[in-house]
Parts: structure tokens; C-alpha cells; sequence
């Protein structure tokens, strides 16, 4: 030491001031796009824990968890293990969802986390349970929660939307009445109930109510299309409109949606169109007059196919 320097003395850092740290990381599944979710989780929470002075990252606790109830979560366990035994103090996650597949299994996990002296940080959601009592975790978990499943089911909706634009949803492939599925998925004619099929739009043209109709089927010994003895009213009146009978498919179509994707010609017809497109009109004859019948109160529905 040289005379006349001024010498600021800097404490040695004990070691017991390093906060031993664990990472705990999850997907969901094996597939490629979660395995590579899976590795940016680990780089990510890699990088944010070295660049905190006093922290030491001692493990990485990495899942590929399922969505099956009551699955084990080897990962999990082994990570409370470490903290029940002193070895972790800070756990840290991405987010809220990578704890468990529902509310209540969240809970239960950042409950064991903090009941054994550790402290839980979910980086997306800025959750740091040291400052956390039981009853602001519950309020904020359930929050985030319902925010995460909302955020969930407008993705679903996106994912819907596209697969539908680029005629590739399994919407387009689903069965009615009077198909079935050949051997690679697509639709292909049942000729027994495309049979009944005909039968029900040609009685309709004959001036046969959706009633009467229902009556000429039981006595002809036919089974509804749910297995019934009896046709409902209702499910005449929905096969009388379905487009799939003529060949096309719409989907995503209700009031609620402003727009539906249709394929033209996607599979065999059972209905030919004139034949279709008549039934159509008969059908909004007859709810005109229905109204007139009954005032104006009731406004006639008017069919429409909706394009993409």
C-alpha cells in the first residue's frame, strides 16, 4: 500500500450472500415448436439470473409436462425437494402458466414453493411472491388466469380462422347425415341415408310439412338421424338447409361471426342444386306467409351463403 493513497476498503462478500437459484421450465408436449419453446425457456432464464450479482444459478428443473390430470411432474417434485432441503431459495419461470394446467394446481404449486422457504419470480407476469401474502397470490393468480384463457381462446378463434381460409380445418371434413368418411378422412355418399335424404326434400316440394314429414318417416319405419324412432321438427328443418347436400361446405357461419369460408363443389352431391335452391324459396314462402298470419311482429328469415 502506498503512503498518502486514499484507500476505500471494500467488504469481502461472504458466500452465504449468494442466493442459490433454480430455473423451472415447461412445455407441454414433444413436439418441434414446444421443444424450441422449451430451449429459448432455458436461454432466457439463463441470461436474467446471471445478471443479477448475487444470485448463482445451481439448476435448470426442465419439463415436458402433459395435459393428462393427475400426471406426474417429476421436475416439479424434485424441485420442491431442493427447496424443502435449502439447496434453491429463488425459483424462476417464465409465466403463470408454465406452473400447472389450471388455476387450482398454480396455486397449489406457488403454495409449495413459498411454504418451503423459497421465493417464486414469473417474469411475463411480474410476480414475485416475497412480497405476496396467501390472499393477494389467490386474487392475482385467478386474474392472470382468467387473462391467460382469454388470451388462449382468441388464439383458438386465429387458428380456426386460418385453417378455414386455407381449406385445411377438419370443419370442412365433418359428417352429416348422409355421408360418412372414406378411408383417407373425406366425405363420401351413404347411399341408405342419402336415400331418406331425397325423400325428405321431395315431400317438402310436395307441399309436406316439417310435421308431416316427421309422420311419413315413422310410418315408413325410417330412424331419425339421432336414432330415434321419431324426426324432430328441427332436425328436418336444419337438414332442408344444410349446403353439404349439394356438395359445398360452409363453416364458421352464425350470427355472431362476421365472416364464413366456403368451398364450392368439395365432395359428391346428394341434392342437385335447382332442387336445392327451390326448397330455399319454398322455405321463405312459407315463413312470409307464417308472419302475415301472424302480424308483423315476426320478421321472415331469409337464406343467404355467405362467400370467401
Amino acid at each position: 500500500m502506498q503512503l498518502g493513497k486514499n484507500v476505500q476498503f471494500i467488504p469481502a462478500r461472504l458466500q452465504h450472500d449468494i442466493k442459490p437459484v433454480g430455473i423451472y421450465c415447461r412445455v407441454s408436449s414433444a413436439d418441434t415448436a414446444q421443444l424450441e419453446s422449451l430451449s429459448i425457456q432455458v436461454s432466457t432464464l439463463t441470461n436474467y439470473v446471471s445478471i443479477i450479482e448475487d444470485w448463482k444459478l445451481v439448476d435448470a428443473y426442465v419439463e415436458v409436462a402433459t395435459s393428462k390430470t393427475g400426471a406426474s411432474r417429476k421436475q416439479f417434485d424434485r424441485l420442491i425437494e431442493d427447496c424443502k432441503a435449502g439447496k434453491i431459495k429463488i425459483i424462476v419461470a417464465k409465466s403463470i402458466e408454465r406452473m400447472g394446467r389450471d388455476t387450482v394446481e398454480i396455486l397449489t404449486a406457488m403454495r409449495a414453493i413459498k411454504d418451503n422457504g423459497a421465493r417464486l419470480l414469473l417474469l411475463n407476469n411480474y410476480v414475485d411472491t416475497e412480497y405476496m401474502d396467501d390472499e393477494m397470490l389467490v386474487s392475482i393468480v385467478a386474474s392472470l388466469a382468467q387473462a391467460d384463457n382469454e388470451s388462449r381462446g382468441e388464439n383458438i378463434k386465429i387458428g380456426y380462422k386460418y385453417h378455414a381460409a386455407e381449406g385445411t380445418s377438419g370443419l370442412y371434413r365433418r359428417k352429416c347425415y348422409g355421408y360418412t368418411h372414406d378411408e383417407n378422412g373425406n366425405l363420401q355418399i351413404d347411399e341408405t341415408e342419402a336415400e331418406v335424404v331425397r325423400i325428405i326434400f321431395k315431400l317438402y316440394l310436395q307441399g309436406e310439412s316439417l310435421g308431416g314429414i316427421s309422420k311419413k318417416l315413422k310410418e315408413k319405419g325410417i330412424i331419425s338421424s339421432t336414432g330415434k324412432a321419431t324426426w324432430h321438427k328441427e332436425s328436418i328443418n336444419h337438414l332442408l338447409s344444410n349446403e353439404k347436400y349439394i356438395g359445398d361446405v360452409e363453416i364458421l357461419k352464425s350470427e355472431k361471426s362476421t365472416d364464413s369460408y366456403l368451398i364450392q363443389d368439395s365432395h359428391e352431391a346428394i341434392i342437385d342444386k335447382a332442387t336445392f335452391r327451390a326448397v330455399q324459396l319454398e322455405k321463405q314462402a312459407r315463413s312470409n306467409m307464417k308472419n302475415t298470419a301472424e302480424g308483423p311482429k315476426r320478421k321472415a328469415t331469409k337464406y343467404s351463403s355467405k362467400k370467401k
